[in-house]
């Protein structure tokens, strides 16, 4: 068993430091052309997202060169909820990789492309999980995804939305907060490769995107897998409630509280219309007095207002 392992282990210990050297320098290289095509993806998706500023936060919140929020920062170990709402970056830094606030990540660059890459590490484990892998070669909509192109998709409208995607067969195509279709990242950032180790800012800077729709797909992922690596025996770890419901119901759980509050507001204004209509009726036929109908306007006045607090 030992000669089928180790065919040369009987050779000089010279030849034997040769072979591990030269397999260690094969390794490395292996590793720079892999990061060199990371920092590629890496380079597209900011040039997107930010044009390559790492100082920008939009107007909803998300921040630096690849407008990260709450929910990815905490994916990527940076960040900690203190429930309050998405994006609003109220909750407390984990202290990794010494980001401490918002002004510290938003000021290194080189901490941002290491976030972002942890946090398309967690992306691929979730993508491997719900068995979205085995899409990779697929051609939905005219394009052929591949591993990057669901890395893309997953940033753009998370890892629910992109599911059903491809679940679908292609015919529901979900969008951002900025109405960009899933199909158009998974189309341009297509066919490049993808790497556990951060380039440097410097490397995304110099690299010089080349993919796009129909590219093969690259056989480096996160976690050293291919990009059909097999389904995980178990479950991803989520790091937040949102990212677990989005992940099963591919709505964000901000979505279905919108969703809750438009019913809400439809059905209050039934209760406001119904309940002044009846007190004029009352009033007109004789039924109610003028004060009985003052009563009931400052009746629905206050719980309006209470409403409106409590689903601010």
């Amino acid at each position: 068993m030992r000669l089928l392992l180790w065919p040369s282990f009987n050779l000089s210990r010279k030849t034997w430091r040769s072979g591990v050297v030269s397999w260690l320098i094969f390794g490395m290289i292996g590793l720079a052309v892999a990061a060199t095509g990371f920092a590629d993806f890496l380079k597209a998706i900011a040039q997107r997202e930010s044009s390559l500023n790492p100082g920008i936060v939009n107007s909803q919140g998300y921040a630096g060169l690849f407008q990260m929020g709450t929910l990815a920062m905490t994916d990527a170990g940076y960040y900690r909820s203190n429930g309050s709402a998405v994006n609003s970056w109220g909750g407390t830094f984990t202290g990794k990789n010494g980001v401490t606030s918002l002004n510290t990540f938003l000021a290194n660059p080189d901490l941002q492309v290491k976030a972002i890459t942890a946090y398309y590490g967690k992306l691929q484990g979730y993508i491997d999980y719900y068995g979205l892998s085995q899409y990779v070669g697929r051609t939905l909509n005219g394009t052929q995804i591949t591993a990057s192109g669901l890395i893309a998709g997953a940033h753009l409208v998370g890892i629910g939305s992109l599911k059903h995607y491809l679940d679908s067969g292609g015919s529901v195509i979900p969008r951002d907060g900025n109405n960009v279709p899933v199909t158009q990242y998974i189309a341009q950032l297509g066919g490049y490769a993808i790497a556990a180790v951060a380039p440097t800012f410097a490397e995304v800077l110099a690299a010089s995107p080349t993919g796009g729709a129909g590219s093969t797909p690259l056989p480096t992922t996160p976690g050293g897998g291919s990009p059909s690596s097999p389904i995980f025996p178990t479950a991803p770890s989520f790091s937040n409630p949102d990212a677990a419901f989005a992940a099963g119901s591919g709505y964000s759980m901000a979505e279905f509280a919108e969703l809750f509050r438009l019913l809400f507001g439809a059905v209050l204004f039934l209760w406001v219309a119904y309940t002044f209509v009846g007190a004029y009726r009352g009033y007109a036929s004789g039924k109610r007095s003028p004060i009985y109908v003052g009563k009931t306007q400052v009746r629905v006045v206050i719980v309006l207002l209470v409403l409106l607090v409590l689903l601010r």
